[in-house]
């Protein structure tokens, strides 16, 4: 647990608050690494957390600060008396040194049990076939709808991840495109079962909605097809036949062509609620689907001759082409070369995974009427619920690795509209007309009247003249923008993956969406999937720069919470109003908020608010604000014990019992008679901390955490960009910092008349408080970064053949041409789990200098090329801006300095250093000056003056930011002011940087203090 206020003092009224003009907030990182004394105070499994005293008037647990006595003790936060339990007097009795023993009183932060846990027991080589026990699951969806390029590098992420995780861990293959194809891997052959995916057919008569719901998602139940304790494996047991899998049927997928109608794109969710619906159409409206859907759909399917024996339920959907050994052969012969590459259902796809894993979450999330054996067509089966018998009735933690190489366009959910993809489709295929038509002609008008228009040719052999010429090329026409559909998403897609992502928090599922594309993925509405249930998203632009395999290894080897529940108590002078990140409040108990997945390094924000103008007044000397916050969590521990030595026993014996559960501890022995056994513990943690007040503006100053202050307002600009738009953003970050610069000048100059202080600059750089003297550049950096970057433009409804492609289509990416259009998307949903410290190497990055590769020169350097320049500067720096690493050599760097610098060198070993504490691999680029990647170092540079968004459309253009990311709405006026603002920097020609900024907010302040002296002159 982790905590940073960003007023290490609070302030002891709302007046004084506002006369400060900081936020009162704090950054939380519930599961942060405990600190050494906090663990050596005592581990989670020697108390339960029942054993634990709570306050019964707030319902406080009892912690370091609360006072004993002989009759029990006073809680910290209400400074009410509790008397002890007799069951608690064992516990807490009145021993001082006693008392000093226990986690709770000792230390600020402590562990206990919560619940009783649960083993998780490691199977043998040769298991039942079934799940026994719960375990964490982990299932991967592979877009199959891309090349051999994409699955070679998802191969390499998986092979990555089985490193990664636990023997325990349950793992499944599934693989997605117009159909879903389901990976058996316990069977004595690895096979696959597919099943046809389908889009929603509007029917006449009948709304959108209700056409939705009567439509299947997929050709049939997933855990008919086969159930979901044969597709998840144990991966300390299958590891092999997971890789046999992977590297020998995870294939890229038949072309198939979109045959289906354009009428359904507009169709809702079917996702009313969390718990999803299971999809069991009746034998009739099963063939009407299966004769409309589009050929090459086969449910059931097997890409191994050992799997042709299927579910009967499986064989029963199946239509007649399934007859066919293994069905895929019939799929690649209707596939012609010449068809487009296979559709990408991601909709249907999650429709049917998140019905299929509901089985893991049983009892909560079965059908009331879902027995053994049950007949009716909206139940499971009798095969399903023989599967579900040996699934683990308590929830399991389940990760959704989502691998994605494009947009979805197929079924519920897509995202590429067909009205738009059929009228390109239409207009391509007249091009195509007209150019063949120009081609016959000029080959008639070449052959009827050439010899008549040309001089005489010397005559070719006879059997020769027979051969027509060549036809010519095709007039070159505009290529159409591939990311235009992204202006045209429908709504319904983006209320679709709002609620898919409910449904998946609701059963305990985290989604970590890898997405790898040049061109526009649609990250900004898939970002729910991820957000929503604590899981991560990542942005590859290119294969060949990818780092996904070594993100999967980081993401599936760092300890994880699940499942986890905060809940925030404060002293009676304060509470919590707001929150910030992927907290879910709870609907009925208030200060609850629910966390579906966190790792060490997640951070949440809230703000704080006084109850009452006193404050802590009355209270500061006998209660100072205390905040207490309670984490309860599911999390997989592995308990290393020694093994103890076994009698000889013969080998049969051995091979019976490594083959059932009581083999699991000799499964579990490494080498030196180690062993590991896993158990799935549900933790509380519960962390209190007390602050001080400050009476005064200079002492709530000096202890101000510039860092969590920007945390903050990277948080509030992030919702009101969602809100209101990047430009108004924009605006509010920037008269945030003009009014700071206000109170502090007055602050600074308590005893000047209004005249006066309009007479003295403001002082931006905060002489007299120096831990804001940051807070300047931050912002700055922050109003510079493509998170408030310009929306984008919609292209013109007829193609310009003067229209620029840069900036028109960038998706919320924005910042000119070259930048990826999702970048926005991926940076919001990064920077808004990233702590402080972290988040300020992302806004800000820091740049070092080296004298030669094993040498340091500057450890700091400002992003400008005053660094750069000169006689002294050293030739090499390295830029680390989080996601992105550089190694920059200058012009002057002496041709002796080997380049690359080795891998030994203190700079290699400084960038390994970097890249090793990321939660995200940092792609590294080694550039040298004046080649063609330099200019991605210059455009780092933030300091200097750029022209940072010379595309946007902003109301005026000369409105003090030059394009850039300073707006030019005066403080305290009614209007907004052209030009600078009343003192602003440069304009739009000359750029707009760090220097210009700081002058445009001087000028800002001086605008707004010239005002309030007009005022006090006009009053007296």
């Amino acid at each position: 647990m982790k905590v940073d206020f960003t007023l290490k003092r609070f302030p002891i009224n709302g007046r004084l608050k506002e006369q400060c003009g900081l936020p009162f907030s704090a950054v939380l990182q519930p599961y942060h690494k405990l600190s050494e004394r906090d663990a050596a105070a005592g581990g989670a499994s020697e108390v339960a957390s029942d054993d634990i005293a709570r306050c019964k008037h707030c319902y406080a647990y009892v912690n370091c600060y609360c006072a004993f006595d002989t009759a029990g003790w006073v809680c910290s936060l209400c400074n009410k008396h509790n008397s002890l339990k007799p069951q608690q007097m064992r516990r807490y009795r009145l021993d001082p040194a006693h008392l000093q023993q226990l986690p709770e009183v000792r230390c600020e932060v402590f562990e206990a049990l919560a619940e009783h846990p649960a083993h998780v027991h490691l199977p043998g080589q040769q298991d039942q076939g079934f799940v026994s026990g719960p375990a964490p699951t982990v299932l991967a969806l592979v877009d199959t709808s891309a090349g051999e390029e994409f699955l070679e590098l998802v191969r390499s992420s998986l092979e990555a991840a089985l490193e990664a995780l636990p023997p325990v861990t349950r793992f499944g293959l599934i693989t997605m495109s117009h159909r879903i194809g389901l990976y058996d891997v316990r069977a004595p052959e690895p096979c696959v079962r597919y099943v046809p995916l389908y889009e929603p057919v509007l029917r006449p008569g009948s709304s959108p909605a209700s056409s939705a719901a009567a439509s299947p998602a997929v050709g049939a139940p997933l855990g008919e097809v086969l159930p979901l304790s044969a597709l998840l494996a144990p991966v300390g047991a299958y590891k092999g036949a997971i890789t046999r899998a992977l590297e020998e049927q995870l294939q890229p997928e038949e072309g198939f062509g979109d045959s289906s109608s354009g009428g359904a794109e507009d169709l809702p969710s079917p996702l009313p609620g969390a718990p999803l619906p299971h999809h069991h159409p009746s034998s009739a409206s099963s063939a009407a689907a299966a004769a409309a859907s589009p050929p090459g759909q086969e449910a059931g399917m097997s890409r191994s001759a050992a799997a042709a024996t299927t579910t009967a339920a499986a064989a029963a959907a199946a239509p007649a082409p399934a007859a066919a050994a293994g069905g895929a052969p019939a799929v690649a012969a209707a596939a012609s070369p010449t068809r487009p590459l296979a559709s990408r259902g991601v909709g249907p796809a999650l429709v049917a995974v998140l019905d299929y894993l509901k089985v893991l979450q049983q009892p909560p999330f079965l059908p009331p009427a879902a027995v053994p054996g049950s007949s009716s067509g909206t139940t499971t089966t009798a095969a399903a619920a023989a599967g579900a018998d040996h699934l683990p009735a308590n929830p399991s933690p389940v990760k959704l690795l989502l691998f994605l190489a494009g947009p979805p366009d197929y079924g519920i959910g897509r995202l590429v509209n067909p009205r738009r993809r059929k009228a390109a489709a239409a207009a391509f295929a007249r091009a195509q007309l007209a150019a063949a038509a120009a081609a016959v002609a000029a080959q008639a008008n070449g052959s009827g009247s050439g010899s008549a228009a040309t001089p005489p040719q010397p005559q070719p052999h006879a059997d020769a003249s027979a051969v027509p010429p060549p036809p010519p090329p095709p007039p070159s026409l505009p290529a159409p923008d591939p990311d235009a559909w992204i202006h045209d998403v429908p709504s319904s897609s983006v209320e679709f993956y709002q609620q898919a992502a409910a449904a998946c928090a609701s059963l305990g599922i985290s989604v970590d969406l890898f997405a790898v594309c040049g061109g526009a993925l649609g990250l900004r509405h898939l970002e729910p999937l991820a957000g929503s249930t604590g899981g991560a998203m990542y942005l590859y632009p290119a294969v060949e720069d990818s780092a996904m395999p070594q993100d999967v290894y980081l993401r599936l080897s760092a300890p994880a919470a699940w499942c986890g529940e905060v809940r925030l108590r404060t002293s009676p002078q304060f509470r919590v109003v707001r929150h910030y990140g992927r907290l879910l409040p709870d609907p009925t108990i208030p200060d609850l908020h629910h966390v579906s997945a966190a790792d060490p390094s997640d951070a949440f924000a809230v703000d704080f608010d006084f109850t009452s103008p006193s404050g802590f007044s009355g209270s500061a000397a006998s209660l100072p604000p205390t905040l207490q916050i309670a984490f309860r969590y599911t999390a997989l521990v592995c308990v290393k014990k020694q093994q103890q030595p076994q009698p000889q026993q013969d080998p049969q014996a051995a091979a019976a019992a490594a083959g059932t559960g009581t083999g699991a501890a000799a499964a579990g022995a490494g080498g030196g008679g180690e062993v590991r056994e896993y158990w799935l513990q549900r933790r509380l943690r519960v962390a209190t901390y007390r602050v001080n007040v400050a009476a005064t503006v200079a002492d709530v100053y000096a202890h101000t955490q510039p860092e969590a202050v920007v945390t903050l307002l990277m948080h509030k600009i992030m919702r009101a960009a969602e809100a209101q738009g990047p430009h108004e953003a924009r605006l509010l970050l920037r008269d945030w910092l003009v009014l700071l610069a206000l109170n502090y000048h007055r602050n600074a100059h308590p005893n000047l008349t209004p005249q006066q202080l309009a007479a003295v600059p403001a002082d931006l750089h905060f002489t007299q408080a120096p831990q804001l003297a940051p807070l300047p550049r931050l912002v700055y950096a922050l109003l510079r970064s493509p998170l408030l970057a310009p929306p984008p433009l919609p292209p013109p409804p007829p193609p310009s053949e003067g229209a620029s492609p840069e900036g028109s289509h960038e998706g919320g990416g924005g910042g000119g041409g070259g930048q990826h259009p999702d970048l926005t998307s991926f940076l919001r949903h990064l920077w808004g789990a990233l702590p402080p410290g972290e988040l300020v190497r992302a806004v800000y990055p820091v740049m070092q200098s080296y004298h030669h590769p094993d040498q340091l020169a500057l450890p700091r350097h400002s992003l400008s090329r005053a660094a750069l320049a000169g006689p002294d500067a050293p030739p090499i720096f390295l830029l680390d801006a989080y996601i992105l690493i550089l190694v920059y050599y200058t012009s002057r760097c002496p041709p002796e300095l080997p380049f690359p610098p080795p891998q030994q060198s203190a700079l290699r070993k400084a960038v390994a250093a970097i890249r090793s504490e990321r939660r995200i691999t940092p792609m590294v680029k080694l550039l040298r000056e004046g080649s063609e990647e330099a200019e991605l170092f210059d455009q780092l540079l933030l300091d200097e003056p750029v022209g940072h968004f010379d595309n946007q459309p902003p109301p005026q253009q000369a409105d003090g930011e030059g394009g850039s990311s300073a707006p030019a709405a005066s403080v305290g006026s009614s209007s907004s002011r052209g030009g600078s603002g009343g003192g602003g920097g440069g304009g739009g020609s000359s750029g707009f940087g760090l220097v210009q900024f700081l002058e445009h907010v001087q000028g800002e302040a001086a605008l707004q203090l010239r005002h309030e002296a007009a005022l006090a002159a006009q009053q007296r």
